[in-house]
């Protein structure tokens, strides 16, 4: 096995108690808290105040580059202290749910996305640093895989956990999934293969300023449509059609099943030179998607739906994460890298403030129909982009 194809399975292992995590932030937590009675403009203000620390992330970025550990390098220090905060913070959730004690809860779940922040930044650095560009699609496919399989193994588990033992041992399941990636990370041999090219300065010329802020620009447009449709769903399901958290979770695991597809299937057609290609396709079909979700979707065919959201949401997000890859300098790989991630994460911190209040107002359907029409915007902005980038090379 070479070391490439090892990072990748250890990428994926990592991304999978991402998704793990996600699987409860993105999918039950708007139902859970909507059960015992949490305002609904509370909730998404919640929701928006655990991306912070994604479109904080840059930080931790910039410190992984600059300050690295004497033995374990620039990325396995941040790596580790991250899933291990993480693990305390989901044990002891439950000790202290939202039923209980809504304030320590609400501490507890913003730490660990803080600590979340960390080692997916840190991740993202090591991928970026050791995954030459030819493997970057096929590497982003393994990651969006990975974080697909946790968001179907525990979408499945937390929906039958809470429905019939509660929410106190869906938080124990979630702090139980990091024990795994703590025990791989600590075990990482030798983490920097090209240390000398960490945390140096790089020059930039314009056209390259050019590309990052448009590629920015980007990140933070197309999130409102990618990741605004994806935090409405679980929502919509619960709240008009009824949908309890089994079915919900079923939900999850389909789409996941179709993230896990989407993604393969735009990782071998970038690693067949069809990227230009792919990163257009991506957005229509993610506005197609959310037009299907707003007009079809009901408690009929939720799972069928789950698979074709899945398949063009897991499309589209490796799309980005390569373009992304192909944008940052390998000289501040992690703190390049992060702060795109982090403004694909305002963008999605401004949907879910804006949108899940609007669909009191507004309804469900007319907020996806006009979350579709607003691919217009990250499409230009790929034009242009791309138009950039052809100049460069």
């Amino acid at each position: 096995m070479t070391e490439t194809t090892r990072l990748k399975w250890l990428f994926a292992c990592l991304y999978f108690v991402q998704g793990g995590t996600i699987s409860y932030f993105s999918i039950f937590q708007k139902p859970y808290l909507n059960q015992i009675g949490i305002e609904r403009s509370t909730i998404g203000l919640l929701t928006s105040i655990l991306l912070l620390p994604f479109i904080l992330k840059v930080g931790f970025g910039w410190m992984s580059d600059k300050f690295p550990h004497k033995r374990w390098g620039h990325r396995k220090p941040y790596m580790f202290i991250g899933l291990l905060i993480a693990f305390i913070c989901f044990s002891l959730c439950s000790l202290f749910p939202a039923d209980k004690t809504f304030s320590l809860y609400i501490i507890l779940v913003v730490t660990a996305s803080f600590s979340i922040a960390m080692f997916d930044a840190a991740t993202d650095g090591m991928a970026v640093d050791r995954i030459p560009e030819q493997e970057q699609g096929s590497v982003q496919s393994y990651m969006v895989a990975g974080k697909a399989i946790g968001v179907i193994t525990l979408s499945l588990g937390i929906g039958r956990i809470a429905e019939n033992i509660g929410y106190k041992f869906v938080f124990l399941a979630i702090g139980f999934i990091y024990i795994l990636p703590l025990i791989l990370t600590y075990k990482i041999k030798n983490p920097e293969q090209n240390e000398s090219l960490v945390g140096e300065e790089t020059d930039t010329t314009p056209y390259d300023k050019m590309i990052f802020i448009l590629c920015g620009l980007f990140a933070i447009t197309y999130s409102i449509v990618s990741f605004g449709t994806d935090g409405l769903v679980s929502l919509y399901l619960s709240d008009k059609f009824g949908l309890s958290e089994i079915q919900i979770g079923s939900y999850g695991s389909a789409r996941g099943i179709g993230a896990i597809l989407g993604a393969s299937i735009c990782g071998y057609a970038i690693s067949k030179g069809k990227d230009t290609l792919s990163f257009y396709l991506g957005l229509i079909f993610i506005a197609l998607g959310t037009l299907i979700i707003g007009f079809l979707i009901d408690e009929s065919n939720y799972l069928i739906i789950g698979n074709i959201w899945g398949s063009v949401w897991g499309f589209q997000e490796v799309c980005f994460l390569t373009l992304a890859m192909r944008v940052v300098s390998h000289g501040a790989s992690a703190f390049g890298f992060a702060a795109l991630m982090a403004l694909g994460n305002l963008g999605t911190a401004l949907s879910e403030a804006i949108l899940t209040g609007m669909t009191k107002n507004l309804g469900y359907t007319s907020v996806f129909i006009g979350v579709a029409l607003f691919i217009v915007i990250p499409l230009l902005l790929l034009c242009f982009l791309q138009r950039r980038l052809n100049q460069v090379t």
